[in-house]
């Protein structure tokens, strides 16, 4: 399938998402989906991860060592109020 000139491709057991992978002109992108929604993404070499508010948005990305890449904050219905992101990221709820 492409999608905005990307080559996608996806993984399901039982109906349930569990890989994720996007090639493009310059960037290669995979991302790994455990019961919970997803978890990391690599692109190229480095991986990101996906961590979660109590309602289940995301609310940092991490990288491989740590640091903060992306933060997001919003209002009690989900709408978001801030975003800094230093990596592009489509996914804002996770599951």
């Amino acid at each position: 399938m492409k999608e905005n000139g990307k080559l996608l491709g996806f993984v399901y057991h039982n109906g349930e998402l569990l890989h994720e992978r996007h090639e493009g002109e310059d960037e290669e992108e995979s991302s790994c989906h455990l019961r919970l929604g997803i978890e990391a993404v690599q692109r190229n070499q480095s991986i990101h991860y996906y961590h979660r508010d109590e309602q289940l948005s995301t609310a940092l990305m991490t990288g491989q060592n740590g640091e903060i890449q992306n933060h997001y904050r919003y209002d009690d219905f989900g709408n978001i109020l801030e975003s800094v992101e230093k990596l592009s990221n489509r996914i804002r709820y996770i599951r």
